[in-house]
């Protein structure tokens, strides 16, 4: 497993198609896209834009209502901003959201922790049935990538033969090339087989005439559920608890944390360092008696 820094920018544009793509109505991506819009306009420049304080957000929430805007009116507008920023997060645009988290993230993340050893092997034979499943599993765990950046992939990211797959994955205003190990290669190709380049890798229910359009993250959140339900894990399953395990195995096997925050594409070791401590108080796979990898 080799992350492989490369050169090509993450733009605007791309992190707010990858944002729209979760809304199925046209109207909401529509105001949605205003939202951002009107918000780009009060800092005058993109880079400051995405670059935002959290002091930042709330003197533009007070000219907002002090423009007339109805505190309800603003109140959607920043529910439609903070998730425009947590894709930009997932893209590596920046590691964290100056809108913050939502309550139900928050709640979320305190009882999220790892799977166990035979949870794993479980969850990987249930998702063995789907293509899109396999890959998703085996990115997130084994790869530990973010979701976000697994669900941007396209046909053109993807090079190698059958047994030695590269990908080409947008991190932090570029790309790093993951280079997949056989088992994970063989799946990806079978992937590749059940779309059409040169579009989305991972594509969800087809709308119409608009035909099949890129798979999103509550799309892919509801096929890990399902996979973990057919495996009979009683824990919550996410692409967040796979992520928490690949840095416990990792750990486990002697990463150290610098690898980690490489994998995980975390900017600042701190993230990484919360992220593994985070998850060692359920962690399955963390042995105290052994010594921990130098950071």
């Amino acid at each position: 497993m080799r992350h492989v820094p490369m050169r090509i920018d993450v733009t605007l544009e791309h992190a707010a198609d990858a944002w729209l793509s979760a809304y199925p109505s046209a109207n909401t991506r529509a105001a949605y896209a205003s939202d951002l819009k009107a918000f780009l306009s009060w800092f005058g420049d993109v880079d400051a834009a995405l670059a935002a304080t959290p002091e930042m957000i709330s003197q533009y929430r007070a000219e907002r209502e002090a423009s007339g805007v109805r505190g309800a009116t603003v109140d959607r507008q920043f529910t439609a901003l903070r998730a425009f920023f947590d894709a930009a997060r997932e893209l590596g645009i920046r590691d964290d959201n100056p809108f913050g988290i939502r309550p139900d993230a928050i709640e979320h993340a305190s009882t999220t922790g790892v799977l166990t050893a035979r949870d794993v092997t479980r969850l990987e034979e249930a998702a063995a049935r789907d293509p899109r499943t396999a890959v998703l599993v085996q990115l997130l765990l084994g790869e530990g990538m973010r979701l976000g950046e697994i669900l941007a992939l396209d046909h053109a990211d993807v090079s190698g033969t059958g047994r030695a797959k590269r990908l080409r994955v947008r991190r932090h205003g570029g790309v790093v090339a993951v280079v997949l190990d056989g088992a994970r290669s063989r799946s990806m190709a079978i992937l590749e087989q059940t779309t059409r380049p040169p579009g989305p890798l991972f594509v969800g229910p087809s709308r119409g005439r608009a035909g099949s359009t890129r798979l999103t993250r509550f799309g892919a959140a509801h096929l890990i559920k399902q996979a973990a339900a057919a495996a009979d894990i009683e824990q919550p399953v996410s692409a967040n608890v796979l992520r928490r395990t690949h840095a416990s195995i990792a750990q486990r096997d002697g990463a150290s944390l610098d690898d980690i925050r490489q994998t995980m594409g975390h900017r600042d070791v701190r993230t990484t360092r919360r992220y593994v401590d985070a998850a060692r108080p359920h962690d399955p796979h963390h042995h105290p008696e052994r010594s921990e990898p130098c950071p």
